[in-house]
């Protein structure tokens, strides 16, 4: 990706500096999310996900999803972003992609 951005645009970057981009990128969106009142309880799927078997899927046929495995991967999905267990990006994460402001206007907790 880095080689056809630079192809594209001349732009000299890595692909390390992509990766920061997409984390700063899923950061921002957390914030949103939770300034407009979505909150860990909303990191879920449908509840026919886990009540409702699959049908007509091969190996999968029959099988539903573990809600306790599935809260788990949630939960590790936090610690690998560096959010709180409430999912909430915590204050270094935020500062380390230079995104402050986004704790100075209290769009996030201070930790």
């Amino acid at each position: 990706m880095a080689e056809m951005l630079r192809a594209v645009t001349g732009w000299e970057t890595s692909t390390h500096e992509l990766w920061r981009f997409g984390e700063r990128r899923l950061h921002l969106m957390r914030v949103y999310n939770l300034r407009e009142g979505l909150r860990a309880a909303d990191d879920t799927l449908p509840t026919r996900f886990f009540d409702e078997p699959i049908r007509k899927s091969g190996r999968f046929d029959g099988k539903r999803l573990d809600r306790q495995q599935f809260a788990r991967a949630v939960q590790m999905y936090y610690r690998m972003m560096r959010w709180d267990d409430a999912g909430r990006p915590r204050c270094e994460t935020l500062l380390d992609h230079h995104l402050e402001w986004t704790v100075e206007e209290g769009h996030t907790e201070r930790t």
